[in-house]
């Protein structure tokens, strides 16, 4: 569990290091990995808690995948990294609170032993 944790830190720094940009599916050497999200509620308000909730595609297993959401605010001054739910089947979630109304960036980080792909969303958050 610590070898994992590691290497979940080292890639995050990896990639807040080489400032990795993504879009709603990533191709990474013939593997083509894609997530949707989902919020639950639906409408989202300001300090309410929320479950975000994202479907990976395009893996052959999901055996050694690690799932995080990293969430920016607004105007991206702050950031915040969401734990998620384990998963067998390539459905993640995991629970967080906005606590600014706007536009928030989620990025969705898929990362196993072959790739780390991210993948960018956006969630409307109201007052």
């Amino acid at each position: 569990m610590k070898r994992r944790k590691s290497w979940l830190l080292i890639a995050c720094l990896l990639f807040m290091t080489l400032m990795l940009g993504a879009c709603s599916s990533e191709d990474l050497g013939g593997i083509k990995v894609e997530a949707d999200l989902t919020t639950d509620p639906a409408s989202v308000k300001v300090n309410e808690d929320v479950r975000l909730t994202t479907n990976v595609t395009g893996l052959k297993t999901f055996d050694d995948v690690e799932v995080y959401f990293e969430v920016k605010n607004p105007d991206k001054s702050k950031r915040e990294l969401v734990r998620v739910d384990q998963s067998n089947n390539g459905t993640y979630s995991g629970p967080t609170k906005f606590v600014e109304a706007g536009t928030h960036e989620v990025i969705v980080h898929v990362i196993n032993p072959d790739i780390h792909a991210t993948i960018k969303k956006s969630v409307d958050v109201g007052k």
